[in-house]
């Protein structure tokens, strides 16, 4: 498919929760949290991504973005 990781995930999350809380009324559902780890490289871009894409369906409230931390490369040699 033509679908992002990101998008299949957040299908994937979707089908869950419906699958978990078939009997659920609408609105009453409790969400699946998705967190999203991202490089501080990389974190604005997709935040972006996803915002652009309406965060695949989930509430924004239910997606979380969080940076993973960097240290330098050193080698022995």
């Amino acid at each position: 498919s033509h679908k992002s990781l990101f998008q299949l995930m957040g299908e994937r999350l979707i089908r869950l929760q419906q699958l978990s809380q078939p009997e659920a009324a609408a609105g009453k559902k409790k969400p699946i949290p998705w967190y999203v780890m991202t490089s501080p490289m990389t974190h604005e871009a997709t935040e972006t991504f996803f915002a652009k894409h309406n965060y695949f369906g989930l509430a924004k409230r239910d997606v979380f973005f969080f940076q993973q931390g960097t240290l330098p490369c050193l080698s022995l040699a």
